[in-house]
């Protein structure tokens, strides 16, 4: 009866290799994109909070960097990746991700999204003006956009940290001139719309300056690989993944500055008759100005 009884019994699920999702991670890029987000986050704060008091614009910076702490990020990708991990899968992106032709389009794609590679991307974008790119290479890099879901990736995390941002920049207004819940929503899809028009573009000219040193061929075998099985699987999952993590900062900055907004509250009806300011919930859209 044992031996029947032990047979009924469902089967365990493996359990996923760590080495082999760090090993992903880290040949990805994933995990060093990640930690280059405070300076992109940094410079996207210099444009949102500004004409602001400096303890002011400190109290809103304290809030954004506390949310989008890198190691914070990476702990809720690596999470997402590890729950979700086929190691037979992950072996097959693993053997091309440690090919000389993975290694070195990884290192063109963190080179090129650096703060210290700005420069040079603008200079370029100026030249495409007057040179536009070759057909064929451009019809590649739409496929690789199609594949690895760069604009889908690119529009999503964007719009979720500029959600974050405008919400804590609420926190600086005047009681009566923050936006309610309804106004955000308006804005936001008016935003939208145009912002995905050029999304798009946006990802193209970036594609063409990252892979700008290296031949239509070797684009080819990189495309390939994203087209494939293995390379859809893994592009999914690191997808859902960055996603999360995004997500996960978004509403804990926009429950930060809902707390503060609070406080501001209570802090100005002490020993007054005030009423009770409306409520918001964290998971509020917020609006891009």
């Amino acid at each position: 009866m044992l031996v029947v009884l032990a047979g009924l019994r469902p089967t365990l699920a493996l359990a996923v290799d760590p080495a082999a999702v760090d090993e992903v991670l880290a040949l990805s890029g994933a995990k060093r994109q990640i930690e280059q987000l405070d300076g992109h986050l940094a410079a996207s704060r210099k444009y949102s909070f500004k004409n602001m008091a400096p303890e002011m614009k400190s109290r809103l910076d304290e809030i954004f960097v506390a949310a989008y702490d890198p190691a914070t990020t990476f702990a809720d990708v690596r999470s997402v990746v590890l729950r979700e991990f086929d190691d037979a899968k992950g072996a097959r992106a693993i053997a091309f991700l440690r090919t000389p032709l993975a290694q070195t389009m990884t290192q063109l794609e963190v080179a090129a999204i650096a703060a210290e590679a700005e420069p040079e991307l603008r200079a370029f974008t100026l030249r495409l003006r007057s040179t536009p790119p070759d057909a064929r290479r451009l019809g590649l890099l739409l496929r690789l956009d199609a594949a690895a879901k760069q604009t889908e990736l690119f529009l999503a995390s964007t719009l979720s940290s500029l959600r974050a941002l405008v919400a804590i920049a609420n926190v600086a207004r005047p009681p009566n001139m923050r936006l309610s819940p309804e106004q955000l929503d308006k804005e936001i899809e008016t935003a939208r719309a145009q912002f995905e028009r050029r999304a798009s573009e946006h990802v193209i000219v970036r594609a063409l300056f990252t892979y700008r040193s290296v031949t239509d061929d070797d684009i080819r075998a990189y495309v390939e690989f994203h087209e494939s099985d293995a390379g859809r699987w893994l592009v999914d999952l690191l997808s859902r993944a960055v996603l999360t993590a995004h997500e996960h900062s978004r509403t804990t900055a926009t429950q930060r500055a809902l707390d503060e907004i609070q406080k501001d509250d209570a802090r100005r009806c002490i020993g007054l008759p005030c009423r009770p300011a409306p409520q918001m919930t964290a998971m509020a859209s917020i609006s891009i100005r």
